[in-house]
Order: C-alpha cells, then sequence, then structure tokens
C-alpha cells in the first residue's frame, strides 16, 4: 500500500487519527463509564444522600436519591480537517502520512479533554495552598479532602506538573514511572499532565465514580478530492460530552500560578 492509495482508504485513515485521539484523550483516566447516545444532547443525573448507619430497629433506611438533571447537556462535536496536495500525499512515505494523521487526531484530542477539564472544574468549590508555591504537603491534603471517595487521579498542567515532580519526595517514584510510565506520588494518585487544564488548577478525581463520558459517535472520517486542483480534503470528527456522576468524587486545587 502506498501513500496515495492508503489515502483513499478510509478505515486506514480513520485508524491514524483514532490513535492520535487516544494517546492525548484523558477521558480514559478521568471517566469511570462511557455510555452512547443518538441524539445531539442528553441528561445526566443528581445523587443526594440521607441519613447514616447503622440504623436502629424501626428506623428509616438510609437513602440514596438518583433524579435525572433537570435540563439537558449538548453533546460537542470535536473536529478537524485536513486539505493536502496531491503532491504531499502522492510523494510522501506511508509512514510519515501517518505522523499527519496521528497528529490530527491529537487536535481533536486535545479539544475534547479542554471540554472536559472545563466541565468538571465547574461549581466545585476548591481546596488552596498554604503558600505561594505548591508543596508535597498540600498536594497531599488536596488528597485527603476527599473524604468519601479515594482520589487517584490528578490532572495538572505541564507548569504544575513541573513543580510537583521536582519535589524532593517524588524522587522516590521514579521507579513507578519506569515500569508503567505513569508517575504516581507516594501514596498512590496518578499524575496526568494536561496542557489544557488551566495553569492555576489542578483536578483531583476518583476515576471510579467522578464522571461519564457521552459519545454520539465514534470518530468519524469523511474525505473528498478537489480535481481542479489536484487537492484532497480530509475531515475527521467526534461527537461527545460529559457530565459528573458524583460531584463529591471531584475536587479542583487552586495553585500559585497564574
Amino acid at each position: 500500500m502506498t501513500a496515495q492509495s492508503a489515502v483513499l482508504f478510509p478505515e486506514y485513515v480513520r485508524r491514524m487519527i483514532k490513535k492520535g485521539l487516544e494517546k492525548v484523550s484523558i477521558a480514559e483516566v478521568v471517566c469511570g463509564a462511557v455510555s452512547r447516545t443518538d441524539g445531539m444532547d442528553f441528561r445526566g443525573f443528581t445523587i443526594t444522600r440521607s441519613g447514616s448507619s447503622p440504623v436502629d430497629q424501626g428506623d428509616d433506611l438510609p437513602e440514596t436519591t438518583v433524579v435525572l438533571n433537570s435540563t439537558a447537556s449538548e453533546v460537542k462535536k470535536f473536529a478537524r480537517m485536513l486539505s493536502s496536495s496531491y503532491e504531499a500525499v502522492r510523494k510522501q512515505r506511508l509512514e510519515a502520512f501517518g505522523i499527519v494523521l496521528r497528529d490530527i487526531g491529537e487536535s481533536v484530542g486535545r479539544g475534547l479533554n479542554s471540554w472536559i477539564c472545563t466541565e468538571l472544574i465547574t461549581d466545585v468549590e476548591p481546596s488552596t495552598i498554604a503558600g505561594d508555591a505548591i508543596t508535597y504537603a498540600d498536594i497531599a491534603k488536596f488528597w485527603s479532602d476527599m473524604s468519601t471517595h479515594d482520589m487517584d487521579v490528578m490532572v495538572c498542567s505541564p507548569a504544575v506538573m513541573a513543580q510537583i515532580l521536582a519535589l524532593p519526595e517524588m524522587k522516590f517514584c521514579v521507579g513507578d514511572f519506569m515500569t508503567s510510565g505513569r508517575i504516581k506520588t507516594p501514596y498512590g494518585v496518578t499524575l496526568v499532565k494536561c496542557g489544557e487544564m488551566p495553569a492555576n488548577k489542578v483536578l483531583g478525581v476518583d476515576s471510579t465514580a467522578a464522571a461519564e463520558l457521552i459519545l454520539g459517535s465514534d470518530v468519524m472520517v469523511d474525505s473528498d478530492k478537489l480535481i481542479g486542483t489536484q487537492m484532497n480534503e480530509i475531515s475527521c470528527s467526534l461527537l461527545a460530552g460529559v457530565t459528573k456522576v458524583c460531584e463529591d468524587a471531584v475536587g479542583v486545587l487552586v495553585t500559585g500560578l497564574v
């Protein structure tokens, strides 16, 4: 298969784009469930709890109530168009053109990341650091502030991630990175670098309960050829949304960075 012929096969293009999207997407590490919808909107639900155990004989049982949200959330489109000349495709090796396609997928994935971060940090009462710069005590306290769930993921901007990794306590975590490719704090929280996360905030989640990813489609690819100018056009898109499931499984830490 040549680069020219590969572009004519949508499945190859879609696979390369999807590979790029999955490489950068944080959805897998922050969303505990994935649902699909055929519509352009969806309704999440709200969980409220009352009472506690143990319960004396004859008393009302503690209750968890789940109701649909009163308003629907919109499924968003994350997309990008590639316009390439005939020569750019015809004279390029397949492996090199695959890099271009994966880069398109990464662009779509970063757009999805931005939306996930925005949706999850909205309306969350933030914690703050004690001083001007983040310390190990700050992130440990942030982790402990989530009392009803176990925070197992922190999503950080590159600048905040660099500050955390420079802390003396983190030098003991190099072995985890060498074996798994993931950085974890000494108490087991996975640190995820995300360029779309605001520099002055850290998002902490219990990944099993914090959020639900809604997919309105898989990665879709359409292609066209403009004969008059010998241009190939490839568009890729993804319909997706995110909703918080357990409000108390999401935390936000405000850092000293701006």
